[in-house]
């Protein structure tokens, strides 16, 4: 399994930088037709300038293990839209619940984002089960019936 050093902030987008050093291996997954859309609110007021990528505090987004997020990308303000959403401390599993606590703004031109002003929309798509986990809990199924398991006796007096 592949070696890798991720880099998060240890408060959101305020604190300080730190790395960790991680296995990690490509995830394979599947989309259900299930989703849904979350709005992305302002926790803050906050000004930005036309051009000024800024992280604004937000009321906090919950997802669930196995679930994604996928930008709209319909802007939805007007003064710019979301690039990204983020939380504190180092990334989490998907396998994991996960919580997201900041959003990343482009602003297109200067003004205020007040506290509770829709920043934008994210989409929320629940996985299946991923390939790679199925395929070896069917492996280890496979090896269970094939090395523990007894083959039929045939009954007393059967040739």
């Amino acid at each position: 399994m592949p070696r890798m050093k991720i880099s998060y902030l240890t408060k959101g987008y305020e604190g300080e930088k730190k790395s960790l050093e991680i296995s990690a291996e490509p995830y394979e997954f599947i989309l259900t037709t299930r989703g849904c859309w979350e709005n992305v609110i302002a926790d803050e007021d906050v000004f930005v300038q036309k051009g000024e990528i800024k992280s604004i505090r937000i009321k906090p987004l919950q997802l669930k293990p196995e679930e994604i997020v996928i930008s709209c990308p319909i802007m939805r303000n007007a003064l710019g839209c979301i690039l990204s959403v983020g939380g504190e401390g180092p990334p989490r599993r998907v396998e994991k619940p996960r919580r997201f606590t900041f959003a990343l703004f482009a602003a297109y031109r200067e003004g205020e984002i007040q506290k509770n002003e829709l920043l934008g929309v994210v989409n929320i798509l629940s996985t299946a089960v991923s390939i790679s986990a199925l395929a070896r809990t069917l492996l280890n199924i496979r090896y269970f019936v094939t090395h523990f398991t007894k083959p039929p006796q045939k009954p007393r007096g059967s040739t």
